[in-house]
């Protein structure tokens, strides 16, 4: 038995024997089961995946990426810095104005 010819295309060019696998192994669509294939840090693709009986394919699909989610997400997981260097100015405002006060407190009763 030989190997399976394995045959990376993106699915504009696809063939309609593919396309046809396609929509029998995906019957309610590929969406949910798109794989990120990456050559390097800074280059992928997105793809899926069909095997007919002499190839196997990887297929480029196109991918939109809602950035404005990603966006709230890094901003929330990041937002506790924001805040951590407020309180920290804060307490350190706050513990001097105490100390004021301690000391007027103290003198006050000195007298």
């Amino acid at each position: 038995m030989q190997p399976k010819k394995k045959v990376v295309i993106s699915i504009e060019n696809a063939p309609k024997p593919v396309l046809e696998a396609i929509a029998k192994k995906y019957p309610d669509g590929w969406q949910n089961f798109v794989i990120k294939i990456e050559k390097c840090p800074d280059n992928f693709f997105h793809a899926i995946t069909v095997d007919l009986e002499d190839s196997s394919y990887l297929i480029k699909v196109p991918v939109k990426i809602d950035t404005k989610i990603e966006e709230e997400i890094e901003k929330d997981n990041y937002s506790f810095l924001a805040d951590t260097d407020t309180d920290a100015e804060a307490d350190v405002e706050g513990e001097s104005g105490n100390e004021g006060d301690v000391n007027e407190v103290e003198t006050n009763e000195d007298k």
